[in-house]
C-alpha cells in the first residue's frame, strides 16, 4: 500500500504516514515499541510498516528503530510463505515491490529487536467485495450496491470521496468534505448537523454541467432533503446487497472527470481501532498516537502497541462529465 494511499484512507492516522510525537502510557526505562502496519490486498507492490519507540513526554524527538528482523508469514495453497520487511528511512520499513497480499488470508507479523522480547501480531485480510453503481433514469438518481461472493453481509466499510483532475497532467485535487447516503447502516458519529437540503452546487453554469451527476444530485436532494451530511467520510456497519444512494459534495458545475468513491473494507480490529479513535479524539486529522494516553486503547500488538490489520480497497467513479 503506497504512502499516498495510506494517507488518503488513514489521514486520521498520521502515525501511519510518518514518525510523529507519541505519549508514553507508563514511562520507564524501556520505552514501549510502536508498530503500525496496514496491509492492502489485491495489488502488487510494497507493503509499508512503521516501527519506532514510543516517545516520552519530555523527549525532543521520536526514536526510529533501524535494526530489527521484521517479516510476515502466511500459508497459500498449503505452502507456508514468508515476506521480509527491509528498513528504508526514519521509522519506515517496506517489503519487496513484488509483494502481493491475498484477500481472505491470515497473516502473522513478527518483529525481533535485539535485547527486546519478540513482538507478534495476527490479522486476516478481508475478502473481495464488489461495488457497483447504476443510473436510475426514471428517478434521475445514482444507486449503489455492494455485494459479496456469497451475498453475505460484508465487513464494515469506510467510504471517502476523492476529487480527480480535469486534464491527465493535472494532480488530483483532494477530497470532498460532505457525503450523504440513505443506507440504513450508516454510522451517525460524524454527521455535521446539516442536511442534504443545505448542500448546494458551487460556481456558475456557462452551459457545461455534470450531465449525469447534476440531475441526480438535484433529484436526490429533492427526494431526501432531511438526510444528514457526514463530514469527510461515511462508515457503514455492513452491506446487505441492497441498493442505496450515495453522493458527495459540494459539487461544481464543471467538475473533474476522475472523481471517485474509495471503498475500504476493514476487519473488526481495524474498524474498532479507527472508530474508537474518532469517537474519543473527535477528529480524523489529529495525531492518533494520542490514543495511547487514553484508557483502554485498543492495540493488537503483542509485546508492543499499535495496530496490524488489512484492508480491501476498491473505487468507482461517481462524477460523469462528458
Amino acid at each position: 500500500m503506497s504512502h499516498s494511499r495510506i494517507y488518503q484512507f488513514l489521514s486520521l492516522a498520521v502515525v501511519l504516514t510518518g514518525c510523529v510525537e507519541t505519549i508514553v502510557m507508563d514511562p520507564g526505562e524501556d520505552l514501549p515499541v510502536m508498530v503500525n502496519c496496514i496491509l492492502e490486498s489485491g495489488e502488487m507492490g510494497p507493503q509499508t510498516l512503521w516501527l519506532q519507540y514510543v516517545k516520552g513526554k519530555s523527549a525532543p524527538e521520536f526514536i526510529p528503530i533501524t535494526e530489527a528482523e521484521v517479516y510476515l508469514e502466511y500459508s497459500y495453497s498449503g505452502v507456508k510463505r514468508r515476506i521480509d520487511f527491509m528498513y528504508v528511512e526514519g521509522c519506515v520499513w517496506e517489503t519487496d515491490s513484488l509483494t502481493l497480499i491475498v484477500a481472505g488470508t491470515d497473516y502473522n507479523l513478527t518483529v525481533i529487536i535485539p535485547g527486546r522480547e519478540v513482538i507478534t501480531a495476527q490479522t486476516s485480510v478481508p475478502r473481495h467485495y464488489s461495488p457497483s453503481s447504476s443510473l436510475n433514469v426514471k428517478e434521475g438518481t445514482i444507486e449503489w450496491c455492494l455485494s459479496d461472493y456469497n451475498d453475505e453481509p460484508s465487513v464494515p466499510v469506510w467510504i471517502f470521496a476523492s476529487k480527480g483532475k480535469h486534464q491527465t497532467d493535472e494532480p488530483a485535487s483532494g477530497r470532498y468534505t460532505q457525503l450523504v447516503t440513505d443506507n440504513p447502516y450508516a454510522d451517525d458519529f460524524n454527521i455535521s448537523g446539516q442536511k442534504f437540503s443545505d448542500l448546494e452546487i458551487e460556481g456558475k453554469s456557462d452551459g457545461e454541467f455534470l450531465r449525469q451527476t447534476w440531475p441526480a444530485f438535484k433529484n436526490m436532494r429533492r427526494q431526501y432533503p432531511d438526510l444528514p451530511l457526514h463530514e469527510g467520510f461515511i462508515r457503514i456497519d455492513h452491506m446487505d446487497g441492497k441498493k442505496f444512494h450515495l453522493l458527495a459534495g459540494p459539487l461544481k458545475y464543471k467538475e473533474s472527470f476522475q472523481d471517485h468513491f474509495d471503498f475500504y473494507f476493514v476487519p473488526d480490529d481495524l474498524d474498532q481501532y479507527l472508530r474508537d479513535v474518532y469517537v474519543k479524539d473527535k477528529g480524523l486529522d489529529s495525531d492518533l498516537t494520542r490514543i495511547y494516553s487514553m484508557e483502554n486503547a485498543l492495540s493488537n500488538i503483542n509485546g508492543g502497541v499499535g495496530i496490524f490489520s488489512g484492508v480491501f480497497r476498491d473505487n468507482r467513479l461517481f462524477l460523469v462529465n462528458y
